[in-house]
């Protein structure tokens, strides 16, 4: 009430503010308007967002790496993870992988900021994301000795890990404080929100070149409010999301589809496609493993919302390790061990305690389901040692004649590429099933855990070619890449 009349507010006064550009201290930010968009994440693969420190107190009751959790108790994934994962997927589709930090920071800074120079705020806030899930994983890991292939003395540990089927939303906000660049700022959201479905994409949390931390999204909306058109605030609802706009309530397969839409109904033309610039190459291989896997070995299940239906899965630090130590021993076999050794350090990460300084893995060894007829239990004899004789009978309990689908996917390296080298050694990956010298586990000597090639194998190229091969196929273009592995490093020599 003013001068006893009912005070009015007159149209367009949040323009009045919001059109203020940041004078000094107490300035205000300009805003031309204000998108959200929203989007429901299941877990695919088990994940792990923690604090990244080490409980190491004795405790039985607590594991050495825990959850981070919100003030409730439940796990939580923080925006700022979320808000680094999408920065760091955006610069590699708009630089390539493995650029240089300048060059990724000022490519993506319209829509992250940068502290370089004056530096300026940026537009994209994440918030954090409370997770739904029935029961929190822990799963027990070691760390094997790289030089000898065993497990290292006091490196046993566990985790807590969010299981696969768990849910929880992702909600992004991006401030567009010019209209002439709300085109480019929503086309370079859509690009990075993307990768969370990406073939090669975003993975959160730890362990994500080991297959942890896949997720898939779904059912995602986007909302406008045009800070132009003072009309808006003018809208009596309590809930102006709910309201506004009833079309842009229609959940969408992509945040590009619902940006799309949104866009349409403001009189607006859609989001631009951004160039992706990433190179890798994907091998997926169909395996078999006819004698079985051992129980200790592989119980590692999707846990989701019914536990007794989840697929067996084998993690992909399970499988690397076994492909890694082949390859190491296929390398040394055709090149000097110093260059075998840089070979593989280029591809699969430099080990711990070699004396190389450390590299970052290109190669992602994702999680893969196995299929199988059931379980079995197969009798065994445990022999004295001296005499030969029988000192007790026991049973394995195995899963039989398991099937599975490996993959293994190479980023390109220094320069953004992905070598002939790097192929060559994919096809000796397939060389090494296809002769059944990959054994996954624990008693292989036995005969469990011993892989074979069960069909045909697939290898993306680059370029998007997609090539069908198996050790028989007189592929030439294979020839010419081991042939390269092998005369770069004389050329080297």
């Amino acid at each position: 009430m003013r001068n006893g009349n009912p005070m009015v507010r007159p149209r367009g006064v949040l323009i009045v503010t919001a059109e203020r550009r940041l004078a000094g201290q107490g300035g205000t930010r300009r805003v031309h308007s204000v998108w959200r968009m929203c989007a429901d994440a299941t877990v695919v693969t088990p994940l792990h967002s923690g604090s990244g420190q080490i409980d190491h107190l004795p405790s039985e009751e607590r594991p050495d790496m825990t959850l981070t959790l919100d003030a409730d108790g439940s796990p939580c994934i923080l925006g700022s993870t979320l808000r680094g994962l999408l920065r760091h997927h955006l610069a590699a589709r708009l630089c390539g992988y493995r650029s240089d930090d300048s060059t990724a920071e000022r490519e993506t800074s319209r829509l992250f900021g940068s502290a370089r120079d004056d530096g300026h705020h940026g537009r994209i806030e994440v918030r954090d994301a409370t997770v739904k899930a029935d029961s929190i994983q822990v799963a027990i890991r070691n760390r094997l000795d790289p030089g000898h292939g065993v497990v290292d003395a006091n490196a046993l540990f566990d985790m807590e890990l969010i299981p696969a089927g768990s849910t929880f939303p992702i909600e992004v906000t991006i401030t567009v404080e010019d209209g002439a660049d709300e085109l480019e700022l929503l086309s370079q959201a859509c690009a990075a929100l993307a990768g969370f479905d990406d073939v090669n994409g975003i993975r959160v949390g730890m362990a994500t070149n080991r297959g942890y931390g896949k997720i898939r999204t779904s059912g995602w909306r986007a909302y406008r409010w045009a800070f132009a058109d003072g009309e808006w605030f003018d809208h009596d609802s309590r809930d102006p999301e709910a309201e506004f706009l009833d079309e842009e309530l229609t959940p969408y397969a992509t945040a590009h589809d619902a940006v799309d839409a949104a866009l349409k109904l403001a009189g607006m033309r859609g989001a631009m496609d951004v160039p992706d610039h990433r190179v890798f190459a994907a091998l997926r291989v169909p395996i078999r493993v006819p004698g079985g896997w051992n129980e200790l070995d592989w119980i590692e299940r999707q846990s989701g919302p019914v536990p007794e239906r989840d697929p067996v899965t084998r993690t992909g630090t399970s499988i690397a390790g076994a492909v890694r130590a082949e390859i190491r021993r296929a390398l040394r076999a055709i090149l000097p061990s110093d260059d075998a050794d840089s070979r593989f350090a280029d591809i699969f990460g430099g080990d711990a305690g070699s004396d190389r300084p450390p590299e970052p893995s290109r190669c992602r060894v994702e999680m893969a389901k196995v299929v199988s007829d059931g379980l079995e239990r197969r009798p065994r004899v445990a022999l004295n040692p001296h005499s030969r004789e029988v000192r007790h009978l026991f049973h394995d309990v195995v899963l039989a004649d398991g099937k599975a689908e490996l993959t293994f996917v190479v980023e390109g390296g220094k320069g953004g590429d992905v070598s002939a080298e790097d192929l060559a050694v994919l096809a000796l990956i397939i060389k090494a099933l296809y002769a059944g010298r990959v054994a996954f586990g624990g008693h292989s000597s036995v005969g469990y855990g011993r892989a074979e090639l069960d069909g045909t194998a697939s290898l993306r190229l680059p370029d998007g070619e997609t090539l069908s091969l198996t050790p028989d196929d007189e592929e030439p273009r294979v020839d010419g890449w081991l042939e390269a592995l092998v005369s770069r490093q004389q050329e080297v020599a």
